[in-house]
């Protein structure tokens, strides 16, 4: 899947932004988590981790829309955290030699970012928060990829699907979560 339709599986989770639970601002710090999740595994595929690129579409998403200045400014305050964890898994794709969809795209790395969330979370909850967001986009990510015909392996099993990278199908799977999520976010604002 290309980095666009990865991003657009955070239209998912735009239901977190009208929610109460959890409570502003962690359900924006949810909504970031899931959102640098969505791109992180693909650390091990481009040399470098997709986040930083993802945040400059997100920023010039936003300007295409007129919103130039609320997008800059969610933008900013990713920035750092984005920043932190690019880097972390650089260094651990450089450091283990991580092959594209090996150790970064199992359900395995999403349990333990989820449980290290769970941990942190106690301790520092706008930071445990953005880890179980991480968690969660992770998961959306492994999902996305389920989907082309190289798979993914959920716990020992392979799941493929028939989507092409790159495809017409690729766009179409993007644009209709951006559609659902958009739905899902009326319909949690009512």
């Amino acid at each position: 899947m290309r980095l666009s339709t990865h991003l657009s599986a955070t239209a998912l989770a735009l239901p977190l932004l009208v929610a109460q639970s959890p409570p502003p601002p962690l359900n924006i710090i949810m909504f970031s988590g899931i959102l640098m999740g969505t791109v992180a595994p693909d650390a091990d595929a481009h040399g470098g981790s997709p986040i930083p690129e993802a945040l400059k579409r997100v920023r010039r998403f936003g300007k295409k829309i007129g919103l130039y200045n609320l997008f800059a400014a969610f933008v900013a305050v990713l920035y750092i955290p984005g920043l932190a964890i690019g880097i972390t898994l650089e260094l651990l794709v450089r450091i283990l030699n991580l092959k594209h969809r090996g150790a970064l795209h199992t359900p395995w790395t999403a349990m333990i970012i989820a449980l290290l969330g769970a941990v942190i979370l106690l301790i520092e909850p706008k930071i445990g928060i953005l880890f179980i967001g991480l968690a969660i986009g992770w998961v959306m990510h492994l999902a996305l990829d389920s989907l082309t015909p190289s798979g993914i392996y959920w716990w020992g099993h392979k799941v493929s699907g028939p989507v092409v990278t790159s495809s017409f199908a690729d766009s179409a799977v993007g644009w209709f979560m951006v559609g659902f999520g958009v739905l899902l976010l009326i319909l949690s604002a009512m």
